[in-house]
């Protein structure tokens, strides 16, 4: 069920799933989004944040009460790249890119091979 709710979760991070719930009441929703807004940014240090650091994309959080961050973007930083650290995900609207690290990696060597043509 978590990991459902954690899905549809709107760009803000916080579920509104119980204004048309029978099960949760909005009391059980405001209690469950209190638990998972309490990670704090020393909360998101793992290897998805020390990538970022390491290549020079310059995490910064944008909401951080919901693991919202933004860094540049390895393409052109001139635009951001959008991360969820909770769920170690990353979005790039312009180029069209999104994955997981395992994805940032691969963007990140296919940009470094196209550079080097």
């Amino acid at each position: 069920m978590e990991q459902k709710i954690e899905r549809d979760r709107f760009t803000d991070g916080i579920p509104r799933l119980y204004q048309s719930s029978k099960v949760f009441t909005q009391n059980d929703w405001e209690r469950m989004r209190v638990q998972w807004t309490k990670k704090t940014v020393s909360d998101f240090t793992g290897p998805f944040i020390e990538f970022l650091n390491e290549n020079s994309l310059f995490p910064r959080p944008y909401d951080q009460e919901n693991g919202l961050w933004t860094a540049s973007c390895p393409n052109v930083s001139k635009h951001p790249l959008m991360l969820n650290v909770v769920e170690e995900q990353f979005g790039c609207g312009w180029c069209r890119k999104k994955g997981g690290l395992a994805e940032l990696k691969e963007w990140m060597e296919e940009i470094e091979r196209f550079k080097n043509k």
